[in-house]
């Protein structure tokens, strides 16, 4: 076996191990799954030029973009879509960036979103149960956009699974 072949191999492995971080990644929000999924994608394409167009490398970096945005968007979008005002999805996007930091990010990554959305569309409307609507909303908008993660990344991987391996 070459030394170019041991890399190859290693480089390999690496990618399977950075998947796997990727999709844990998708549900706890601490790791970011589809820019680390797309961080090695990138690498691999500068060690292995020949083997991954450069378009694989366009779709995977532009896919973690929208999941990025898509994130704060969808709690946002869920908020809205049970009634919030501006007020509630604005909450619901501020608990989403507030919970990154709080942990354990797992469990609120979902709760934090309701609780702000609940707390800023009670301070706006002063309707307990139009604000704790609003919070439900944020708190599905957050599980749709993890599932959109998951997808996402699922799609990252067919895309270099489909020249590399």
């Amino acid at each position: 076996m070459e030394f170019n072949d041991i890399y190859l191999y290693t480089l390999n492995m690496a990618v399977v191990v950075v998947f796997i971080g990727a999709l844990i990644g998708c549900v706890i929000p601490v790791i970011p799954g589809p820019t680390m999924l797309a961080v090695m994608v990138l690498i691999h394409k500068l060690c292995f030029s020949e083997i991954l167009p450069w378009g694989v490398v366009v779709f995977c970096a532009i896919i973690a973009c929208l999941t990025q945005v898509g994130d704060f968007l969808l709690s946002w979008l869920g908020a809205k879509k049970y009634g919030a005002t501006w007020r509630g999805a604005v909450g619901a996007v501020i608990g989403s960036v507030v919970a990154i930091f709080i942990p354990p990010q797992f469990i609120t990554i979902f709760v934090f979103p309701f609780i702000f959305a609940l707390g800023f569309e009670y301070i706006a409307c002063s309707d307990f149960n139009k604000s704790v609507k609003a919070g439900w909303g944020a708190f599905l908008g957050g599980i749709i956009a993890m599932v959109f993660k998951v997808i996402c990344c699922f799609a990252m991987i067919v895309a270099f699974t489909m020249y590399v391996f």
